[in-house]
Protein backbone atom coordinates (compact mmCIF):
# COMPACT_ATOMS: atom_id res chain seq x y z
CA UNK A 1 0.00 0.00 0.00
CA UNK A 2 1.33 3.17 -1.13
CA UNK A 3 0.55 6.63 -1.84
CA UNK A 4 -1.50 9.01 -0.06
CA UNK A 5 -4.92 8.40 2.38
CA UNK A 6 -6.44 10.46 -0.24
CA UNK A 7 -5.46 8.43 -3.47
CA UNK A 8 -3.85 5.17 -2.38
CA UNK A 9 -1.95 2.93 -4.57
CA UNK A 10 -2.91 -0.84 -3.09
CA UNK A 11 -1.37 -4.27 -5.25
CA UNK A 12 -2.20 -7.68 -3.56
CA UNK A 13 -1.62 -11.48 -4.67
CA UNK A 14 -4.95 -13.16 -3.65
CA UNK A 15 -4.47 -17.10 -3.64
CA UNK A 16 -7.46 -19.72 -2.03
CA UNK A 17 -7.05 -23.33 -2.01
CA UNK A 18 -9.87 -25.30 -2.19
CA UNK A 19 -12.68 -22.67 -2.46
CA UNK A 20 -16.37 -23.17 -2.88
CA UNK A 21 -18.63 -21.18 -5.29
CA UNK A 22 -22.07 -21.39 -5.58
CA UNK A 23 -22.10 -24.84 -4.14
CA UNK A 24 -19.35 -26.46 -6.84
CA UNK A 25 -15.48 -27.21 -4.88
CA UNK A 26 -12.57 -25.91 -7.01
CA UNK A 27 -8.82 -26.47 -6.46
CA UNK A 28 -7.45 -22.73 -6.53
CA UNK A 29 -8.27 -19.72 -6.95
CA UNK A 30 -5.53 -16.89 -7.64
CA UNK A 31 -4.97 -13.30 -8.99
CA UNK A 32 -2.82 -10.26 -9.13
CA UNK A 33 -5.49 -7.30 -7.42
CA UNK A 34 -4.74 -3.43 -7.75
CA UNK A 35 -6.06 -0.20 -7.02
CA UNK A 36 -4.90 3.12 -8.59
CA UNK A 37 -7.07 6.29 -9.18
CA UNK A 38 -10.34 4.77 -9.11
CA UNK A 39 -9.49 1.99 -11.23
CA UNK A 40 -9.75 -1.42 -9.96
CA UNK A 41 -7.57 -4.02 -11.69
CA UNK A 42 -7.59 -7.38 -11.61
CA UNK A 43 -4.72 -9.64 -13.81
CA UNK A 44 -4.06 -13.34 -14.01
CA UNK A 45 -7.81 -14.67 -12.57
CA UNK A 46 -7.03 -18.41 -12.52
CA UNK A 47 -9.75 -20.27 -11.51
CA UNK A 48 -9.17 -23.99 -11.70
CA UNK A 49 -10.82 -27.09 -10.68
CA UNK A 50 -10.82 -30.84 -12.13
CA UNK A 51 -13.68 -30.30 -14.39
CA UNK A 52 -11.62 -27.10 -16.34
CA UNK A 53 -10.50 -23.68 -15.72
CA UNK A 54 -11.33 -20.27 -15.95
CA UNK A 55 -8.27 -17.68 -17.24
CA UNK A 56 -8.79 -14.18 -17.57
CA UNK A 57 -5.65 -12.29 -18.56
CA UNK A 58 -6.68 -8.53 -17.24
CA UNK A 59 -10.33 -7.16 -15.80
CA UNK A 60 -10.21 -3.23 -15.51
CA UNK A 61 -12.94 -1.17 -13.90
CA UNK A 62 -12.91 2.42 -14.38
CA UNK A 63 -15.10 3.50 -11.25
CA UNK A 64 -15.14 7.12 -12.08
CA UNK A 65 -16.58 6.68 -15.37
CA UNK A 66 -17.98 3.15 -15.26
CA UNK A 67 -15.91 1.89 -17.83
CA UNK A 68 -15.04 -2.47 -17.87
CA UNK A 69 -12.37 -3.99 -19.60
CA UNK A 70 -12.20 -7.41 -19.72
CA UNK A 71 -9.42 -9.13 -21.80
CA UNK A 72 -7.68 -12.42 -22.81
CA UNK A 73 -11.15 -14.29 -21.38
CA UNK A 74 -11.09 -18.21 -21.78
CA UNK A 75 -13.44 -21.11 -20.37
CA UNK A 76 -10.80 -24.32 -20.93
CA UNK A 77 -12.87 -27.66 -20.97
CA UNK A 78 -15.26 -26.60 -18.17
CA UNK A 79 -17.52 -28.94 -17.05
CA UNK A 80 -21.15 -28.58 -18.11
CA UNK A 81 -22.81 -30.14 -15.04
CA UNK A 82 -20.81 -27.33 -12.66
CA UNK A 83 -21.61 -24.25 -15.11
CA UNK A 84 -25.59 -25.52 -14.53
CA UNK A 85 -25.04 -25.92 -10.84
CA UNK A 86 -23.03 -22.59 -10.63
CA UNK A 87 -25.51 -20.32 -12.20
CA UNK A 88 -28.75 -22.78 -10.54
CA UNK A 89 -27.32 -21.75 -6.91
CA UNK A 90 -25.98 -18.38 -7.80
CA UNK A 91 -28.13 -15.65 -5.58
CA UNK A 92 -29.03 -13.90 -8.80
CA UNK A 93 -30.91 -16.95 -9.47
CA UNK A 94 -34.07 -15.58 -7.13
CA UNK A 95 -34.23 -12.06 -8.15
CA UNK A 96 -36.78 -11.10 -10.36
CA UNK A 97 -35.21 -9.91 -13.51
CA UNK A 98 -33.71 -13.60 -13.47
CA UNK A 99 -36.89 -14.81 -14.30
CA UNK A 100 -35.94 -16.05 -17.97
CA UNK A 101 -32.68 -17.73 -16.84
CA UNK A 102 -35.11 -19.76 -14.24
CA UNK A 103 -37.58 -20.99 -16.71
CA UNK A 104 -34.89 -21.88 -18.93
CA UNK A 105 -32.98 -24.37 -16.04
CA UNK A 106 -36.66 -25.55 -15.45
CA UNK A 107 -36.59 -26.69 -18.89
CA UNK A 108 -33.04 -28.37 -19.26
CA UNK A 109 -32.64 -31.06 -16.83
CA UNK A 110 -29.70 -31.39 -14.48
CA UNK A 111 -26.98 -32.88 -16.80
CA UNK A 112 -24.11 -35.57 -15.75
CA UNK A 113 -22.11 -35.18 -18.73
CA UNK A 114 -21.11 -32.03 -20.98
CA UNK A 115 -17.92 -30.17 -21.98
CA UNK A 116 -17.57 -26.68 -22.93
CA UNK A 117 -14.58 -24.47 -23.79
CA UNK A 118 -15.48 -20.50 -24.94
CA UNK A 119 -13.47 -17.19 -25.34
CA UNK A 120 -14.35 -13.50 -24.46
CA UNK A 121 -13.32 -9.78 -24.02
CA UNK A 122 -15.64 -6.65 -23.46
CA UNK A 123 -15.29 -3.11 -23.33
CA UNK A 124 -16.91 0.05 -22.77
CA UNK A 125 -19.39 2.11 -20.38
CA UNK A 126 -20.96 -1.02 -18.67
CA UNK A 127 -24.50 0.36 -19.60
CA UNK A 128 -23.05 -0.19 -23.65
CA UNK A 129 -20.68 -2.76 -23.49
CA UNK A 130 -19.40 -4.30 -26.05
CA UNK A 131 -18.49 -7.58 -25.72
CA UNK A 132 -17.34 -10.83 -27.73
CA UNK A 133 -18.35 -14.51 -27.01
CA UNK A 134 -16.98 -17.59 -29.20
CA UNK A 135 -18.57 -21.05 -27.40
CA UNK A 136 -17.76 -24.56 -28.43
CA UNK A 137 -19.61 -27.24 -26.74
CA UNK A 138 -19.27 -31.04 -26.96
CA UNK A 139 -21.33 -33.66 -25.82
CA UNK A 140 -24.16 -31.80 -24.28
CA UNK A 141 -27.78 -33.71 -23.41
CA UNK A 142 -31.00 -31.60 -24.60
CA UNK A 143 -33.91 -33.68 -23.20
CA UNK A 144 -33.50 -37.08 -24.63
CA UNK A 145 -30.85 -35.86 -27.41
CA UNK A 146 -27.71 -36.78 -26.32
CA UNK A 147 -23.87 -35.65 -27.23
CA UNK A 148 -25.34 -32.16 -29.18
CA UNK A 149 -22.39 -30.12 -30.39
CA UNK A 150 -22.70 -26.49 -29.63
CA UNK A 151 -20.71 -23.59 -31.70
CA UNK A 152 -22.07 -20.07 -30.94
CA UNK A 153 -20.87 -16.55 -31.61
CA UNK A 154 -21.96 -13.79 -30.25
CA UNK A 155 -21.39 -9.82 -30.17
CA UNK A 156 -22.89 -6.86 -27.91
CA UNK A 157 -22.26 -3.01 -29.22
CA UNK A 158 -24.10 -0.68 -27.95
CA UNK A 159 -27.08 -2.00 -26.10
CA UNK A 160 -27.81 -4.55 -28.76
CA UNK A 161 -26.92 -8.43 -28.44
CA UNK A 162 -26.09 -9.94 -32.13
CA UNK A 163 -25.90 -13.64 -32.71
CA UNK A 164 -23.67 -13.95 -35.88
CA UNK A 165 -24.00 -17.87 -35.75
CA UNK A 166 -25.40 -20.30 -34.02
CA UNK A 167 -25.44 -24.51 -34.42
CA UNK A 168 -26.78 -27.28 -32.68
CA UNK A 169 -25.84 -30.52 -34.47
CA UNK A 170 -26.33 -34.47 -33.08
CA UNK A 171 -26.67 -37.11 -35.55
CA UNK A 172 -29.12 -35.97 -38.04
CA UNK A 173 -29.94 -33.07 -36.25
CA UNK A 174 -29.14 -29.77 -37.16
CA UNK A 175 -30.84 -26.59 -36.07
CA UNK A 176 -28.85 -22.53 -37.16
CA UNK A 177 -29.71 -19.34 -36.06
CA UNK A 178 -28.65 -15.89 -36.72
CA UNK A 179 -29.49 -12.35 -36.08
CA UNK A 180 -29.99 -10.17 -33.17
CA UNK A 181 -31.26 -11.40 -30.15
CA UNK A 182 -31.88 -7.95 -27.84
CA UNK A 183 -31.60 -4.58 -29.19
CA UNK A 184 -33.72 -2.13 -27.13
CA UNK A 185 -35.94 -4.76 -26.64
CA UNK A 186 -36.15 -6.23 -29.36
CA UNK A 187 -35.57 -9.24 -31.51
CA UNK A 188 -35.15 -10.31 -34.79
CA UNK A 189 -33.99 -14.13 -35.71
CA UNK A 190 -34.31 -16.40 -38.38
CA UNK A 191 -34.11 -19.76 -37.36
CA UNK A 192 -33.78 -23.39 -39.40
CA UNK A 193 -34.46 -27.25 -38.00
CA UNK A 194 -33.97 -29.75 -39.54
CA UNK A 195 -34.68 -33.56 -38.49
CA UNK A 196 -35.68 -32.52 -34.89
CA UNK A 197 -37.18 -35.47 -33.14
CA UNK A 198 -39.83 -34.14 -30.95
CA UNK A 199 -40.12 -36.94 -28.71
CA UNK A 200 -36.52 -36.60 -27.57
CA UNK A 201 -36.82 -32.88 -27.08
CA UNK A 202 -40.29 -32.95 -25.01
CA UNK A 203 -38.13 -33.05 -21.60
CA UNK A 204 -36.79 -30.03 -22.58
CA UNK A 205 -39.31 -28.13 -23.73
CA UNK A 206 -42.91 -28.77 -22.57
CA UNK A 207 -44.98 -31.60 -22.30
CA UNK A 208 -46.75 -32.71 -25.69
CA UNK A 209 -48.92 -35.22 -27.54
CA UNK A 210 -47.02 -34.84 -30.77
CA UNK A 211 -44.08 -36.81 -31.75
CA UNK A 212 -42.21 -36.93 -34.97
CA UNK A 213 -39.51 -35.75 -37.01
CA UNK A 214 -40.15 -31.81 -37.55
CA UNK A 215 -38.30 -29.37 -40.23
CA UNK A 216 -39.12 -26.34 -39.64
CA UNK A 217 -37.89 -22.50 -40.36
CA UNK A 218 -39.18 -19.46 -38.61
CA UNK A 219 -38.55 -15.79 -38.00
CA UNK A 220 -38.85 -14.37 -34.82
CA UNK A 221 -39.14 -10.19 -34.63
CA UNK A 222 -40.40 -8.16 -32.29
CA UNK A 223 -40.54 -7.54 -28.11
CA UNK A 224 -38.51 -9.88 -26.81
CA UNK A 225 -41.19 -10.81 -24.41
CA UNK A 226 -43.63 -11.80 -26.85
CA UNK A 227 -42.93 -11.36 -30.48
CA UNK A 228 -44.10 -12.20 -33.92
CA UNK A 229 -43.14 -16.12 -34.87
CA UNK A 230 -43.61 -16.71 -38.79
CA UNK A 231 -43.26 -20.57 -39.60
CA UNK A 232 -43.65 -22.92 -41.65
CA UNK A 233 -43.10 -26.81 -40.37
CA UNK A 234 -43.33 -30.27 -41.82
CA UNK A 235 -43.62 -33.54 -40.25
CA UNK A 236 -42.25 -37.02 -40.96
CA UNK A 237 -44.40 -39.44 -39.53
CA UNK A 238 -46.25 -37.82 -37.02
CA UNK A 239 -47.58 -38.90 -33.78
CA UNK A 240 -50.57 -37.11 -32.45
CA UNK A 241 -52.28 -37.98 -29.62
CA UNK A 242 -51.38 -41.43 -30.00
CA UNK A 243 -52.50 -41.60 -33.84
CA UNK A 244 -49.86 -42.19 -36.38
CA UNK A 245 -49.62 -40.47 -40.01
CA UNK A 246 -47.74 -40.03 -42.43
CA UNK A 247 -46.99 -36.67 -42.75
CA UNK A 248 -48.11 -33.37 -41.78
CA UNK A 249 -47.35 -29.63 -43.67
CA UNK A 250 -48.07 -26.27 -42.29
CA UNK A 251 -47.36 -23.74 -45.04
CA UNK A 252 -47.61 -20.58 -42.57
CA UNK A 253 -48.11 -20.18 -38.93
CA UNK A 254 -48.02 -17.20 -37.40
CA UNK A 255 -48.17 -16.47 -33.92
CA UNK A 256 -49.20 -12.54 -32.90
CA UNK A 257 -50.56 -10.63 -30.33
CA UNK A 258 -51.35 -13.66 -28.19
CA UNK A 259 -53.27 -15.30 -31.17
CA UNK A 260 -51.79 -18.47 -32.87
CA UNK A 261 -53.12 -18.02 -37.11
CA UNK A 262 -52.66 -21.44 -38.78
CA UNK A 263 -53.41 -20.57 -42.43
CA UNK A 264 -53.39 -24.38 -43.49
CA UNK A 265 -52.36 -27.52 -41.92
CA UNK A 266 -52.44 -30.88 -43.94
CA UNK A 267 -52.56 -34.29 -42.48
CA UNK A 268 -52.16 -37.36 -44.86
CA UNK A 269 -51.49 -40.86 -43.87
CA UNK A 270 -51.81 -43.42 -47.04
CA UNK A 271 -54.62 -41.90 -49.56
CA UNK A 272 -56.25 -40.03 -46.97
CA UNK A 273 -56.02 -36.39 -45.87
CA UNK A 274 -57.86 -33.96 -43.79
CA UNK A 275 -56.87 -30.05 -43.82
CA UNK A 276 -57.70 -27.62 -40.77
CA UNK A 277 -57.26 -23.82 -40.01
CA UNK A 278 -57.59 -20.85 -37.70
CA UNK A 279 -56.88 -19.26 -34.49
CA UNK A 280 -55.65 -20.72 -31.40
CA UNK A 281 -55.02 -18.24 -28.14
CA UNK A 282 -51.11 -17.98 -27.24
CA UNK A 283 -49.73 -17.44 -23.85
CA UNK A 284 -46.06 -16.25 -23.73
CA UNK A 285 -45.44 -16.08 -19.92
CA UNK A 286 -46.82 -19.67 -19.89
CA UNK A 287 -45.66 -20.92 -23.28
CA UNK A 288 -49.03 -22.69 -23.82
CA UNK A 289 -52.36 -22.42 -25.05
CA UNK A 290 -54.96 -20.95 -22.41
CA UNK A 291 -57.95 -23.17 -22.11
CA UNK A 292 -59.92 -20.05 -21.02
CA UNK A 293 -59.87 -17.56 -24.12
CA UNK A 294 -61.99 -18.11 -27.31
CA UNK A 295 -60.66 -20.10 -30.44
CA UNK A 296 -61.85 -20.32 -33.99
CA UNK A 297 -61.00 -24.04 -35.98
CA UNK A 298 -62.17 -25.35 -38.98
CA UNK A 299 -61.37 -28.82 -40.35
CA UNK A 300 -62.52 -30.37 -43.17
CA UNK A 301 -62.39 -34.32 -44.55
CA UNK A 302 -63.64 -34.44 -47.78
CA UNK A 303 -65.27 -37.57 -49.26
CA UNK A 304 -63.31 -40.60 -48.86
CA UNK A 305 -63.31 -44.60 -47.93
CA UNK A 306 -63.79 -45.59 -44.36
CA UNK A 307 -60.47 -47.11 -44.29
CA UNK A 308 -59.89 -44.30 -42.07
CA UNK A 309 -61.46 -45.64 -39.68
CA UNK A 310 -58.61 -47.85 -39.24
CA UNK A 311 -56.23 -45.08 -38.74
CA UNK A 312 -58.11 -43.85 -35.89
CA UNK A 313 -58.30 -46.90 -33.88
CA UNK A 314 -57.07 -50.32 -34.39
CA UNK A 315 -60.65 -52.26 -32.91
CA UNK A 316 -61.96 -51.35 -36.22
CA UNK A 317 -61.41 -53.51 -39.69
CA UNK A 318 -62.83 -52.42 -43.22
CA UNK A 319 -62.87 -54.57 -46.52
CA UNK A 320 -60.72 -53.38 -48.66
CA UNK A 321 -62.74 -53.54 -51.81
CA UNK A 322 -65.70 -51.44 -50.73
CA UNK A 323 -65.55 -49.87 -47.10
CA UNK A 324 -68.02 -47.11 -48.36
CA UNK A 325 -67.43 -43.18 -47.97
CA UNK A 326 -67.18 -40.75 -45.15
CA UNK A 327 -66.78 -37.30 -45.36
CA UNK A 328 -67.03 -34.18 -42.42
CA UNK A 329 -66.63 -30.46 -41.64
CA UNK A 330 -66.05 -29.02 -38.23
CA UNK A 331 -66.23 -25.66 -37.08
CA UNK A 332 -64.40 -24.84 -33.52
CA UNK A 333 -65.65 -21.87 -31.21
CA UNK A 334 -65.78 -21.13 -27.88
CA UNK A 335 -62.99 -22.10 -25.75
CA UNK A 336 -60.86 -25.04 -25.44
CA UNK A 337 -62.27 -25.96 -21.96
CA UNK A 338 -65.88 -25.42 -23.27
CA UNK A 339 -65.76 -26.02 -27.16
CA UNK A 340 -69.03 -25.31 -29.16
CA UNK A 341 -68.91 -27.22 -32.34
CA UNK A 342 -71.03 -27.09 -35.47
CA UNK A 343 -71.13 -28.87 -38.19
CA UNK A 344 -71.56 -32.78 -39.83
CA UNK A 345 -70.49 -36.12 -40.17
CA UNK A 346 -71.85 -38.30 -43.25
CA UNK A 347 -71.21 -42.14 -43.66
CA UNK A 348 -72.46 -43.83 -46.83
CA UNK A 349 -72.60 -47.07 -47.65
CA UNK A 350 -70.32 -48.31 -44.83
CA UNK A 351 -69.27 -51.87 -44.77
CA UNK A 352 -67.51 -52.14 -40.84
CA UNK A 353 -66.10 -54.74 -39.27
CA UNK A 354 -65.01 -55.09 -35.54
CA UNK A 355 -61.48 -56.67 -34.36
CA UNK A 356 -61.78 -60.30 -33.61
CA UNK A 357 -65.56 -60.60 -34.74
CA UNK A 358 -66.63 -62.50 -37.96
CA UNK A 359 -69.92 -60.80 -37.72
CA UNK A 360 -69.39 -57.36 -39.77
CA UNK A 361 -71.88 -54.51 -40.45
CA UNK A 362 -73.06 -53.16 -43.71
CA UNK A 363 -75.22 -50.82 -45.45
CA UNK A 364 -73.78 -48.18 -42.40
CA UNK A 365 -75.93 -44.78 -43.29
CA UNK A 366 -75.32 -42.31 -40.76
CA UNK A 367 -75.36 -38.52 -40.24
CA UNK A 368 -73.90 -36.50 -37.51
CA UNK A 369 -74.96 -33.24 -36.49
CA UNK A 370 -71.68 -31.33 -34.49
CA UNK A 371 -73.77 -28.82 -32.26
CA UNK A 372 -72.29 -26.91 -29.37
CA UNK A 373 -70.71 -29.44 -27.35
CA UNK A 374 -72.70 -32.51 -28.36
CA UNK A 375 -72.35 -35.52 -31.26
CA UNK A 376 -76.37 -35.37 -31.92
CA UNK A 377 -77.42 -38.69 -34.36
CA UNK A 378 -79.60 -37.60 -36.98
CA UNK A 379 -79.60 -40.89 -38.73
CA UNK A 380 -77.72 -44.69 -38.14
CA UNK A 381 -78.88 -47.72 -39.69
CA UNK A 382 -76.71 -50.43 -40.76
CA UNK A 383 -77.75 -54.38 -41.05
CA UNK A 384 -75.55 -57.27 -39.73
CA UNK A 385 -73.42 -59.36 -42.39
CA UNK A 386 -75.41 -62.30 -40.86
CA UNK A 387 -79.19 -61.06 -41.44
CA UNK A 388 -81.42 -58.60 -39.76
CA UNK A 389 -80.79 -54.66 -39.23
CA UNK A 390 -79.95 -51.97 -36.58
CA UNK A 391 -80.52 -48.46 -35.59
CA UNK A 392 -79.61 -45.77 -32.86
CA UNK A 393 -82.83 -43.68 -32.35
CA UNK A 394 -82.90 -40.13 -34.21
CA UNK A 395 -81.77 -37.77 -31.68
CA UNK A 396 -79.56 -39.52 -29.41
CA UNK A 397 -76.64 -37.11 -28.36
CA UNK A 398 -72.96 -37.52 -26.77
CA UNK A 399 -71.74 -34.88 -24.81
CA UNK A 400 -68.05 -34.54 -25.27
CA UNK A 401 -67.02 -32.60 -22.00
CA UNK A 402 -63.38 -31.20 -22.17
CA UNK A 403 -62.19 -31.10 -25.03
CA UNK A 404 -58.56 -31.31 -23.64
CA UNK A 405 -59.25 -34.47 -22.05
CA UNK A 406 -61.70 -36.08 -24.86
CA UNK A 407 -59.41 -35.72 -27.55
CA UNK A 408 -56.36 -37.08 -24.76
CA UNK A 409 -58.39 -40.18 -24.66
CA UNK A 410 -60.26 -39.32 -21.22
CA UNK A 411 -63.53 -38.43 -22.16
CA UNK A 412 -65.61 -36.78 -19.30
CA UNK A 413 -68.82 -36.34 -21.25
CA UNK A 414 -72.08 -38.21 -21.41
CA UNK A 415 -74.36 -40.32 -23.67
CA UNK A 416 -77.65 -40.97 -24.16
CA UNK A 417 -78.37 -43.03 -27.32
CA UNK A 418 -81.25 -45.89 -27.33
CA UNK A 419 -80.60 -48.92 -30.02
CA UNK A 420 -82.82 -51.09 -31.70
CA UNK A 421 -82.38 -54.00 -33.04
CA UNK A 422 -84.32 -56.41 -35.33
CA UNK A 423 -83.46 -59.78 -35.55
CA UNK A 424 -79.83 -58.88 -35.85
CA UNK A 425 -77.92 -62.41 -36.08
CA UNK A 426 -74.76 -62.86 -35.40
CA UNK A 427 -72.30 -65.88 -36.26
CA UNK A 428 -68.82 -66.02 -34.73
CA UNK A 429 -66.45 -68.67 -34.75
CA UNK A 430 -63.53 -69.38 -32.37
CA UNK A 431 -64.56 -66.59 -30.42
CA UNK A 432 -63.88 -67.53 -26.43
CA UNK A 433 -61.00 -69.62 -28.09
CA UNK A 434 -62.13 -73.21 -27.16
CA UNK A 435 -63.26 -73.69 -31.44
CA UNK A 436 -67.21 -73.17 -30.18
CA UNK A 437 -69.36 -71.76 -32.83
CA UNK A 438 -72.13 -69.43 -31.77
CA UNK A 439 -75.10 -67.93 -33.60
CA UNK A 440 -78.21 -66.33 -32.59
CA UNK A 441 -80.80 -63.52 -33.63
CA UNK A 442 -81.14 -60.23 -31.25
CA UNK A 443 -84.38 -58.07 -30.86
CA UNK A 444 -85.03 -55.41 -28.90
CA UNK A 445 -88.31 -55.43 -27.24
CA UNK A 446 -88.66 -51.58 -27.73
CA UNK A 447 -85.04 -50.43 -27.24
CA UNK A 448 -81.51 -50.49 -25.44
CA UNK A 449 -80.81 -47.53 -23.36
CA UNK A 450 -77.14 -46.41 -22.87
CA UNK A 451 -77.01 -43.10 -20.26
CA UNK A 452 -74.55 -41.71 -18.12
CA UNK A 453 -70.67 -41.22 -18.03
CA UNK A 454 -69.10 -42.23 -21.85
CA UNK A 455 -66.45 -44.06 -19.27
CA UNK A 456 -69.37 -45.95 -17.49
CA UNK A 457 -72.63 -45.75 -19.25
CA UNK A 458 -75.48 -47.29 -17.95
CA UNK A 459 -77.61 -49.86 -19.96
CA UNK A 460 -81.20 -50.98 -19.85
CA UNK A 461 -83.66 -52.71 -21.72
CA UNK A 462 -84.90 -56.11 -22.52
CA UNK A 463 -83.72 -58.58 -25.57
CA UNK A 464 -84.93 -61.37 -27.23
CA UNK A 465 -82.75 -64.04 -28.09
CA UNK A 466 -83.90 -66.41 -30.72
CA UNK A 467 -82.35 -68.81 -32.71
CA UNK A 468 -79.24 -69.49 -30.95
CA UNK A 469 -76.84 -72.07 -30.75
CA UNK A 470 -73.50 -72.88 -29.25
CA UNK A 471 -71.28 -75.56 -31.16
CA UNK A 472 -68.50 -77.21 -29.01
Amino acid sequence: IAGTTESPVVAATVVSESPTINTVQFNRVAADLAWSEDTLTVTQLVLLSDRGALTVDRVSLDTQNNRLQVQGGELKEFSYPALYVLIAESPYIDEPDAESVRSLLARLSRPDEGMISASFMAEGPIDQIEARVSLDAQEIDIGEIENVQLSVEAVSRRGEVLLESFEAAADALNVTAQGTLIANGQIDLEVDAYNVDLAALTPATCPTHISGIATARADIEGPIDAPTVTASIEMVEPTIYGIEFDRLRASQITIAEENIDISRVLLTRDDHSAVFYGVLPWNWETFSVPVDRPIDLHATLEEQTLEILTILTDAVTTPTDDPGLISAAVDVTGTVANPNLSGQMMISNGNIGIKNFQTSFNNVQAHIIFEQDLLRVETFTGASSAGGTFQIVPGGTISLGNLVQSVQGQPQGEINLALVLNELKVVEQDLLGYQERITGSFTTTDSLTLTGSLNEPFVAGTIVISDASVLL
